[in-house]
């Protein structure tokens, strides 16, 4: 990152004696995208089904949103503005704290910030000294950006997502206040922001002046009408242009030498626009009105002429897709948020016909050049292989009657027959194929897959205590402190200490209903937000996830958070990486793929910074905890007691108490928010099934102005609604795997012993031998029927079932009925894109270890009962 620091550090007249004039201009249009920033990882971009051309389809794959973003209240962003209002708090303490380091930079520091109250005048006066010159002084410009700054409050929330973005992105950016000061990405950026707002009030002239001055100072040339999002890092951005008609959105991450432009002389809308999330590597040309997808990945210079789908990489000139025009490779990160400049096209996926030609010419090439090293890597497979057969004949004198599966390949198994972008999927299709019983060898692991409700009873319920374990999982072990959270704890005599914990004091009925104030609240919060922006799109998906994790934070701790988005992602990514699906579980007892996938190092680093998240809130509740008189009913309220004076037959540490907390946050945030959000999208394809849960939510509440959880029980529909959402969008559609103790036997077949079993829920809740038209969404089929989710029905085991079945039902459902109540009580909805009726919405599934919309779920919400 480049540092620019200013020959002379003049201080503008007009610092200390005139106030900046504020001025009304009309047909104002702001500079932000219409959409929140993504920090989670939930939102998942709209796919559509891949059919393009050579290089791309001309036909949109994701819609940006092209309209201008409203202004934004304070109110609407709760937790997230309260956090990025906190770092003009932590940029003057930086500043503080290098005057202290280097006092000869006193004078500099406090005439940029130290002097300033608020970041308006600070920034006015940083790029007023950066940009000025002979012919544009310095207090003319900072009387020019004062005036926009403090008419537009939403340039400077823009301004510190910026800042948040590089600090978080750039390992180069040691602090808030050497971004604010020296990294010209960021500064252009903001000069942009200001000479934007003054394009869209027509005052043109002065806004062409001040993108000349950035292109002078900068070497930046961003035209004032481009329109820009938040949580923006333009790194190193030496040579970057942006055309006049360019759409940027929010946290997006371009390098230097990238051209956003236009093709030849045509006029008009005749430059690119780009998506959420996207990452555009250095030298990149993307060229004319194309697309690019949220959260798609521009390799370092390529050349874009055509669209670029969601969630993929283009790379080349011109572009093309990784994995080919069939089978695009699906993206399962946001790249512009992590920065990953990798093509990722070692996958077993991406093997289409267009890479399988490169891949082979580079392996002629290493052969040729690295030879000793390729003659080593195949001598090393190959005994691998020998080493694997001999052990096999030396151990397996008779061969087990396994079930049936796919063939299976030396050393891989079947990996490749379940590769793909939904695995649940994939075992479905082969299940038919095979049986409800089937056989894989998922590197050294031998796998059972249960796909039916007699083969899920007779590991659930015949062989409970057998498949009672699960098996060692590095990422579970390590992350969730040796495996001692209610998810992964062995089998035996701790476990059945935490699970009576969870029944008869943690999330038993009784204290689930005690936390009743906590959802009111947050619900309320909830529909207020909607209220304000009816009539106006919104993210639905991100209001839903916020909610359920406010929900659940306060249950635990009383409060939301101080550090609560790094502790969602963190959370987040731990449940991923602990779903035994990484190398290192794949061959656990591989030392060398163990040390060259560097899969424990990245563990054990994340599972340190959770640590001390965890060490800092709860010291700070045990601080607090006496001061809301909230001692009695809080979770971590519990578990601290139950760690300190409890008698119990196993002690609990403190590492225990961590670990079941993470798993009550993960788990009671992630699975409320992805049901709900499935439910709604179920009722917008189903206009009559959305009318009849609307009908009776009115009807018992029409003497309320608001829903609450008096009469929540007689809401007789809605809870068919939620049943039929968890069959079709079970949140887990494979349940974690299960591991026997002993050899058993199931439909005539030997499952031998340290045996992994994953349970196809999905595959069982659409299976027509017990579901009539499985696929249709039809809450009715529940009426007069006994079939419930509480285990004991093995066709509809959404919660799992016998003893590993989540304890945690009561506390879920809690979360559930209110929050979609409340939805279906106020508001009338409608899809965001006008030109789609809603039952055309779409509804690709993005795999997990919860499975949640692919793409967000952006909805216009109709105030039909106001709330009070």
């Amino acid at each position: 990152m480049s540092l620019n620091f200013p020959g002379s550090l003049p201080l503008p007249h007009s610092f200390s004696h005139k106030n900046p004039p504020k001025k009304s201009h009309k047909n104002t249009i702001f500079c932000t995208v219409n959409s929140r920033t993504q920090v989670v990882l939930e939102n998942n971009p709209k796919f559509c089904t891949p059919n393009y051309p050579d290089q791309f389809s001309q036909t949109p794959i994701s819609k940006i949103q092209t309209q201008t973003s409203p202004v934004h209240q304070n109110e609407e962003l709760n937790e997230e503005n309260d956090d990025v209002d906190d770092i003009w708090l932590k940029l003057k303490d930086e500043a503080r704290s290098d005057v202290d380091h280097e006092p000869i930079l006193s004078n500099y520091y406090f005439t940029s910030i130290l002097s300033h109250h608020v970041m308006e005048s600070a920034l006015a006066g940083h790029l007023s000294v950066k940009l000025g010159d002979s012919s544009l002084p310095n207090g003319t410009l900072f009387d020019v950006f004062m005036s926009v700054l403090t008419e537009d409050q939403e340039i400077v929330t823009s301004v510190k997502y910026d800042l948040r973005a590089v600090k978080e992105r750039d390992p180069a950016c040691i602090s808030y206040v050497q971004c604010f000061l020296n990294f010209k990405g960021f500064l252009a950026c903001q000069a942009h922001r200001i000479a934007h707002k003054l394009w869209s009030q027509d005052r043109k002239v002065i806004a062409l002046i001040i993108q000349n001055r950035v292109s002078e100072v900068f070497a930046v040339d961003i035209h004032p009408g481009a329109r820009i999002g938040r949580g923006i890092l333009f790194d190193h951005a030496t040579g970057l242009v942006i055309g006049e008609t360019a759409v940027i959105g929010d946290n997006v991450s371009i390098l230097h030498n990238v051209t956003l432009g236009g093709t030849g002389k045509i006029c008009g809308d005749r430059h690119p626009k780009i998506g959420d999330g996207v990452l555009i590597g250095a030298g990149t040309c993307v060229l004319g009105n194309v697309k690019i997808g949220e959260g798609a990945k521009i390799g370092a210079g390529s050349v874009v002429l055509r669209d670029v789908p969601p969630r993929t990489t283009a790379v080349g000139n011109p572009a093309k897709l990784i994995g080919g025009k069939e089978n695009p490779i699906r993206l399962d990160k946001i790249p512009g948020l992590t920065m990953d400049h990798t093509l990722h096209i070692n996958e077993w996926s991406d093997y289409d016909q267009t890479w399988q030609l490169m891949v082979s010419q580079r392996l002629k090439s290493s052969m040729e050049f690295t030879f000793p090293l390729f003659q080593t890597i195949i001598t090393f497979l190959f005994m691998l292989l020998i080493i694997k057969i001999l052990n096999r004949s030396k151990t397996n004198h008779s061969t087990p009657n396994l079930p049936p599966g796919p063939r299976k390949l030396p050393l891989i198994g079947n990996i490749l027959d379940v590769a793909g972008s939904l695995p649940h999927h994939t075992l479905g299709k082969l299940a038919k194929k095979y049986g409800p019983l089937m056989h894989l060898q998922l590197g050294e692991n031998s796998t059972i897959i249960a796909s039916s409700a007699e083969t899920a009873k007779e590991v659930m319920k015949t062989h409970d205590v057998n498949f009672a374990n699960r098996p060692f999982l590095l990422a579970a072990h390590i992350l969730a402190y040796k495996s001692t959270n209610i998810m992964f704890s062995p089998y035996g005599d701790y476990w059945r200490q935490l699970r009576r914990i969870c029944n008869t004091e943690l999330l038993s009925s009784k204290h689930v209903q005690s936390l009743r104030p906590i959802r009111e609240q947050e619900v309320s919060n909830l529909i207020h937000t909607i209220f304000k922006q009816s009539g106006s799109v919104i993210n639905l998906s991100e209001l839903i996830f916020t909610l359920s994790y406010g929900i659940t934070a306060r249950s635990v701790f009383g409060k939301k958070l101080k550090h609560q988005a790094e502790l969602i992602s963190l959370t987040d990514e731990a449940i991923e990486l602990s779903g035994g699906f990484t190398l290192t579980d794949l061959y656990p007892s591989s030392k060398v793929i163990s040390f060259f996938s560097g899969v424990r190092p990245k563990l054990e680093k994340m599972h340190q910074r959770i640590d001390e998240l965890l060490d800092d809130i709860i010291k700070e509740h045990k601080t607090h905890q006496n001061e809301e008189g909230d001692a009695n009913h809080l979770l971590a309220d519990v578990l601290l007691k139950l760690q300190e004076t409890g008698n119990l037959e196993v002690p609990l540490t403190i590492d225990n108490v961590k670990a079941i907390i993470v798993d009550v946050i993960a788990a009671g945030s992630d699975t409320s928010s992805t049901v709900i959000e499935w439910a709604m999208s179920e009722l917008l394809k189903n206009p009559s099934i959305m009318d009849k849960a609307q009908t009776e939510v009115r009807r018992v509440f029409s003497t309320k102005s608001t829903v609450d959880e008096t009469d929540i029980q007689s809401l007789d529909f809605l809870k068919l609604v939620i049943k039929e959402t968890l069959r079709l969008h079970p949140p887990a559609p494979l349940m974690l795997p299960m591991e026997n103790k002993e050899k058993c036997e199931i439909n005539r077949y030997d499952i031998p012993a340290k045996t992994r079993v994953v349970v196809n829920v999905w595959a069982i809740g659409r299976d027509p031998k017990y579901w009539t038209e499985p696929e249709r969404f039809n809450p009715e089929r529940f009426v007069n029927s006994s079939i419930d989710f509480r285990g004991l029905d093995f066709e509809y085991i959404p919660f799992g079932a016998g003893r590993r079945i989540c304890p945690g039902i009561s506390f879920g459902l809690a979360n559930l009925e209110l929050p979609l109540a409340s939805l279906l009580y106020h508001f009338d909805w409608e899809v965001a894109n006008g030109s789609m009726k809603n039952e055309e919405l779409d509804m690709t599934e993005s795999f997990g270890t919860v499975v949640k919309r692919k793409s967000v779920l952006k909805l216009v919400p109709t105030v039909v009962h106001p709330p009070t």
